[in-house]
């Protein structure tokens, strides 16, 4: 959503103020690959959802959370599953920075790095130790990261 959203701002006749783009545990667009989990038993997406480490196991394991909580994460996961880039890369001219944890099984540093792919300026990738949900424990460091590179006196999003 924030690429499409991102996307649409850089093409539009006024100065939005746009700086740069921020994404975090998704592969780029051309490596958005479907996993089908809409349409998972209840079962399958619950032993996914502990997996990914993301969800408190207390409400996985309670059948009336259960039934409010899943239809939520099937919808995100049917739209996810739909999703394809609207607009061809690369569409933008402010820098791309893509946060990743090193331990998720689902988004890969080459899955990453597709993100460079959607931009005519500097490309930056920052793993944090971690799964899918890294920035659990990673919040602080990210959000020193987001600000510095925000800062026009910092290089960070010259780096590659």
């Amino acid at each position: 959503m924030a690429f499409e959203v991102a996307a649409r701002l850089a093409a539009a006749p006024v100065a939005t103020g746009l700086e740069a783009l921020f994404v975090s545990g998704r592969p780029g667009p051309e490596k958005l690959r479907s996993r089908n989990l809409a349409d998972a038993s209840d079962e399958e997406l619950v032993e996914e959802l502990v997996a990914m480490r993301g969800t408190n196991a207390e409400v996985l394991a309670n059948p009336e959370l259960r039934e409010l909580f899943l239809p939520l994460i099937r919808t995100d996961y049917r739209l996810l599953d739909a999703y394809e880039a609207a607009v061809p890369p690369p569409t933008l001219a402010v820098p791309v920075v893509a946060y990743y944890g090193d331990q998720d099984e689902h988004v890969d540093e080459d899955a990453v790095n597709a993100w460079s792919a959607v931009t005519r300026s500097s490309f930056a990738t920052r793993s944090f130790p971690g799964g899918h949900f890294y920035l659990e424990q990673h919040a602080a460091p990210l959000v020193a990261d987001l600000f510095a590179c925000l800062d026009t006196n910092a290089p960070h999003l010259d780096q590659g």
